[in-house]
């Protein structure tokens, strides 16, 4: 471990491992995109993609039945699902890898700031208030994960200064709220309505689209442009807030850009896709090994991991069972769940 501590610093070793998750991510999105219950070959959706993008004109016969259906595929179903994952994945990822920094915490994730419980409260009571459709659920759903957030900030400020204890222990009770909320409303619910609830709170790509796309992508790249810049001051705090103060962070004005970014990114992404466990806190982990905790690459790198995880997640979601499809929290929740209990048998050992 000490060894590769010392080799990760070597700047052809980042910039080795980079591509090499370049390539993995390119590996994914055409794995993504020709796997399914319909197979697509490779040079046809090169060739459709090209036709599409204007980039090259190729020798497809579209008078074929079943290269129309291929080109419909590709592009109106596969493309659409393929980037939603890969922008909800790094929006998770990149979250969680500068949560885990602001409090110092490597048990921070996404949830800890209650956006995603929240969110699913908002799409749970579009649902129960009778509002059909995916665009006015969605919409409560990011308006609940935004003032979710803001209410644990506010009940953790009450305490007149917040640390990661103080927002994980008022995360965990409004979490705790927000699921009993949510089993209420499961049990009173109609069996149509039971089936629109159990998308938003297990998570799925199956209804993404365009549209989709088109709404999540500014929040997404808002993240992708603000958070890294924040990364001088994130690595000052791992020195504590005291010092990082005295060497000129404002840790208030930082706290607040992180989180308010963090879950204006996460909501945009839970409003369509649902909630979806443990990616912030897998993935950071995870490339803070490969990298270390440098949050000048930690960011980008976690962004992109992010994104390689769930697009592999959510081609594995419709790839096990045959004629049906495992929600895509389950999928993240079983590589997320024996990670987060080796994490805290981790620490255990280093604290005791």
């Amino acid at each position: 471990m000490r060894r590769w501590q010392s080799l990760r610093q070597k700047p052809a070793i980042r910039a080795g491992l980079l591509a090499v998750m370049a390539a993995l991510l390119l590996l994914t999105t055409f794995g993504g995109i020709s796997s399914g219950a319909v197979d697509v070959p490779t040079n046809t959706i090169l060739k459709v993609t090209l036709d599409e993008t204007g980039l090259y004109t190729s020798d497809l016969d579209y008078t074929d039945r079943l290269v129309n259906r291929d080109s419909l595929l590709i592009r109106n179903i596969r493309w659409p699902r393929v980037i939603l994952a890969g922008l909800v994945g790094a929006g998770l990822a990149l979250a969680g890898a500068a949560l885990q920094g602001i409090f110092r915490s490597p048990l921070a994730e996404p949830g800890l700031i209650g956006v995603s419980s929240g969110a699913a409260v908002g799409a749970v009571t579009a649902i129960v208030l009778g509002f059909d459709g995916k665009l006015p659920q969605a919409a409560f759903a990011f308006s609940g994960g935004i003032l979710t957030t803001i209410l644990i900030y506010e009940l953790a400020y009450l305490r007149s200064q917040i640390n990661g204890t103080n927002l994980l222990l008022v995360g965990l009770a409004v979490n705790a709220i927000a699921s009993a909320y949510i089993g209420l409303m499961s049990f009173s619910a109609s069996q149509g309505e039971v089936g629109d609830i159990t998308f938003w709170t297990l998570g799925s790509m199956a209804n993404a689209f365009w549209e989709d796309v088109e709404i999540v992508l500014p929040f997404t790249l808002l993240g992708l442009v603000i958070l890294p810049l924040q990364a001088r001051p994130l690595n000052l705090m791992a020195l504590g807030e005291s010092e990082a103060r005295y060497l000129g962070v404002n840790v208030t004005r930082l706290r607040q850009i992180v989180m308010g970014v963090s879950a204006l990114m996460i909501g945009a992404g839970v409003a369509f896709a649902g909630v979806i466990s443990f990616v912030g806190l897998v993935v950071p982990h995870f490339i803070r090994l490969l990298f270390g905790p440098d949050h000048r690459l930690l960011l980008p790198a976690s962004a992109l991991g992010g994104a390689i995880f769930l697009i592999t997640a959510d081609l594995a979601a419709r790839s096990v069972a045959v004629n049906t499809e495992v929600p895509l929290g389950v999928m993240t929740t079983l590589v997320g769940g024996p990670f987060f209990l080796f994490l805290l048998l981790w620490h255990q050992k280093r604290t005791f």
